[in-house]
């Protein structure tokens, strides 16, 4: 149901940085983990995250986005 939405996104996990990340440094798995919200990038795309370097410092415990990645 519509009125659902915002509660999904809470209850959801999304790629959050395990560390500090900087920029141009490649991402491995044990950089990443899951928390919630849901509103970043979900977990089911790891895949898409490792090995792809970071185009900014990302800072421990941010949600990774796509435009953070290169």
């Amino acid at each position: 149901m519509p009125c659902e939405g915002e509660s999904r996104k809470q209850a959801r996990r999304s790629i959050v940085a395990n560390v500090c990340i900087k920029e141009g440094t490649e991402i491995t798995a044990d950089m990443l983990t899951y928390k919630r919200p849901g509103t970043g990038i979900s977990p089911s795309e790891m895949d898409n995250v490792i090995g792809k370097k970071a185009k900014i410092d990302i800072a421990e415990d941010e949600l990774l986005k796509y435009e953070y990645l290169e």
